[in-house]
Formats: C-alpha cells, structure tokens, sequence
C-alpha cells in the first residue's frame, strides 16, 4: 500500500472475516498519510506491517512481503482491491489437492459495483509453459494467482520494472504449472492510481516494452 489509508478498513475487513489462518502482510510502501496508525488500530496479531524507508513500487514492496511471511502459499492483494468472502477456504482446498508441480493457481476477479466476473478461467485447466508464453491462454483481464512458497526459492519479482508482472509469471512456467480455477478470488476496485489505468499505461510504456524485450530474451 501507498498512502491508502482510507482503503485498508475495508480490506483488512474483507480478510479477517476469512473462516481459515491466515497472516497479512502489509507492506507500507513509504507512506506519508497515517497508513502506519490506522493498521496499529486493527490490534491483531495476524498482521505483520512492514514499513519501507521510501517509495520503492508495487515489485519491491511484494519482494519484501514475500520475504517477511511464513505461509505456504501467497496472494498478492492490492490494497484498493478485498478479498472475497470464503476465499481462502477455495485457495487451501484447491493448493492442497493439486499436484506439487503446480507452482501458481489462477482465480477469477469480480468487479466492484458490478458483480460481474472479469476473466472466466477455464476451470481446472493446467497450464504449461509452452501454452502461456506460446499459445497464451492466460488471456487478456484480471485473474488473481496464489502461489506455492517454493516459487519464490527460484523467482521474484523485477523491481528495476514498475509492474509488469507478466515478466515474473512467464519465468515461473520454466519450472512450475498452472492451474486455472473458475471461482472469484477478489473483488477488485477501479481507482483513478491504479496500475491498470490508461494514466498508468502511458507512465509505464517504457518499462512495458521493455518487459516484452525480456520475455524475448528469455
């Protein structure tokens, strides 16, 4: 998160509501609002608030909360988005059955306001490298990924790169598969800052294409 505080209420809302464990991780991306006094209002042991010196980007922040967790499996979940209601109940259900070369699974988003779902994944379909970088039945539109602990013992995130995250996902497909499961994960908000906004696209072309020269290279 970056100077959200208004926003983490409704989202810590959305995930401590959640039936199963869970540890959240919030990393402050050097806020100057009083992002750090509204998460010491929650008062929960289940968080773990990690505070970064400055402004680093979405890739830095998520490197750094992936190294302060414990849990087997990791969701990223921007702070203007939540969690929806029985998600983790879906996530360990699905984590637990499928096989240990499946390193990601794939959910579904649904828009806020609208209920409606914005990318239907084929529900239980495994991925490999060759159908994501290849024949790319990832698609187009959000999906959200939960991902087994041991990706991260090979992979992070490129933080010399403001989002792009597609750079991360098709160097996982190297070593591990996916599997697609048609069921809402979260319920994701438009915000006017978002990295999908058009603003954002055009601050981010250059780091864009430069994540297509990477994934060519690689």
């Amino acid at each position: 998160t970056y100077n959200r505080a208004p926003l983490l209420r409704r989202l810590w809302k959305s995930i401590s509501s959640q039936p199963t464990d869970f540890e959240w991780v919030l990393v402050d991306d050097g806020s100057d609002d009083d992002t750090e006094a509204v998460v010491s209002g929650f008062n929960d042991l289940r968080i773990v608030y990690v505070q970064l010196p400055e402004n680093q980007g979405v890739n830095s922040a998520r490197n750094a909360g992936v190294s302060s967790s414990r849990g087997r499996y990791l969701i990223f979940l921007d702070s203007d988005d939540e969690l929806y209601p029985d998600a983790q109940s879906w996530v360990f259900e699905h984590m637990e059955k499928a096989d240990s070369k499946i390193g990601v699974v794939l959910f579904a988003c649904v828009l806020a306001g609208s209920g409606r779902v914005i990318n239907e994944p084929v529900d239980g379909r495994i991925l490999n490298e060759y159908d994501i970088v290849c024949a790319y039945h990832l698609g187009g539109g959000d999906m959200v990924c939960v991902y087994r602990r041991e990706v991260f013992d090979y992979y992070e995130l490129p933080e010399n790169l403001l989002g792009c995250e597609k750079v991360f996902v098709y160097q996982i497909s190297k070593k591990f598969n996916f599997l697609l499961i048609n069921k809402p994960l979260s319920v994701v908000h438009r915000l006017k800052d978002n990295l999908a906004s058009g603003a954002s696209i055009v601050k981010r072309s250059f780091d864009i294409a430069k994540s297509y020269e990477i994934l060519l290279d690689t």
